[in-house]
């Protein structure tokens, strides 16, 4: 069959290439999140639970003898890291050349661009589920999982739950501590005339009585500002705050503003990923803030596992040197094995995001 001047002579120019989709998902939780860190060797570790005392000392006539008092209590509380793996096959790279994306030139090495944007995908899954599997901890107070070890929105379809250990009181309209009130009162946020600011207060006070810790940051869904932004009594403290700056900042950008009611408020509304079917699913229910205090040793740990990886694969001398050619990684990352006919590309990452004192932290749905 003849082929026409343009098939033969006809010539398109390649421009750079474009990434229609950026890696990642959202990254809007404070730093300290997962900055406090602790490696643990392999997956497992158990840490010691302390209590402060807060009861008081007993009056007795002067020169009197004291009574015996209560020792102060120690728990020890057991930890499983979380095991994430992918294999990235690489085998027709190996045997056949690609051309640049923006050249018509042959890839340096012939597939190397090839294996390195293919490897920049997986390593961004890795990044993402650390990001997500916390997100869904302060969202919901657990980790959600299905039976192929994906992370779920919600608990909906999950076969194994990761549980924060947050107290059913410190969800939901939160009950103080006389077992019966809620800091809401049956009051929701969605109403002008609830006294929001009066929640916020009781709120605070409740942090110190049940922890002793105060609250800093109010991680917040996508209904959340406006519900203050129309709220009569958070309106009146507005003008007041950074000579109205603040009061504008809600109005015109949908923020809430920092410093109100003393505590550091973070929008979640862009929390999401993407499901293996391409499916995009938000992680943040719109009515929910998540309290949280500030992160330190005491409060929170991104703990590390180590995963034994190979430096020799192969035919050893012995059982010995075969056993010192494995070397400890901390965390995240990946080796190589390869044939004459293929590459595998191994990654890993060993992690558990902990809440060390979960009655320090508060699910209040706004909207009960």
């Amino acid at each position: 069959m003849p082929f026409g001047a343009e098939q033969i002579l006809g010539w398109n120019n390649l421009t750079k290439s474009v990434q229609l989709v950026a890696d990642g998902v959202p990254d809007f939780l404070p730093k300290p999140f997962f900055t406090t860190k602790e490696e643990v060797p392999f997956d497992k570790a158990v840490y010691v639970e302390s209590f402060g005392m807060r009861k008081l000392a007993r009056k007795v006539p002067y020169g009197a003898p004291g009574q015996a008092t209560t020792k102060l209590q120690l728990a020890e509380r057991d930890i499983r890291l979380m095991n994430f793996r992918e294999i990235l096959p690489l085998n027709n790279e190996l045997v056949q050349g690609f051309r640049q994306w923006d050249k018509y030139e042959l890839q340096q090495k012939g597939a190397i661009n090839q294996i390195d944007y293919h490897g920049r995908g997986v390593r961004a899954r890795f990044d993402n589920i650390r990001k997500a599997a916390l997100t869904s901890s302060l969202a919901y107070g657990a980790m959600y999982f299905d039976a192929d070890g994906y992370l779920l929105p919600t608990s909906s379809g999950a076969v194994q739950t990761i549980d924060q250990g947050i107290p059913a009181v410190n969800t939901g309209a939160i009950t103080d501590v006389d077992g019966s009130t809620t800091i809401l009162n049956a009051q929701s946020w969605a109403t002008a005339a609830t006294p929001i600011v009066q929640h916020l207060r009781n709120l605070h006070a409740l942090a110190l009585k049940r922890s002793g810790r105060k609250l800093k940051y109010a991680i917040f869904g996508k209904n959340v500002a406006g519900y203050l932004a129309a709220n009569t009594q958070a309106n009146a403290f507005f003008p007041y705050m950074n000579n109205g700056n603040q009061a504008s900042q809600i109005i015109m950008e949908g923020k809430v503003p920092d410093g109100f009611m003393g505590l550091e408020w973070i929008p979640a509304q862009s929390a999401f990923f993407e499901q293996e079917n391409g499916t995009i699913v938000d992680q943040w229910p719109a009515d929910n803030i998540t309290f949280f205090p500030e992160v330190t040793t005491d409060t929170y740990t991104l703990f590390e596992g180590t995963t034994m990886v190979p430096t020799l694969i192969g035919i050893t001398a012995n059982e010995t040197s075969a056993f010192n050619s494995f070397k400890p990684v901390v965390g995240m990352g990946a080796y190589a094995k390869s044939d004459e006919f293929s590459i595998n590309l191994n990654y890993f990452d060993v992690f558990l995001p902990r809440f060390k004192a979960a009655n320090s932290v508060f699910i209040l749905d706004t909207t009960p």
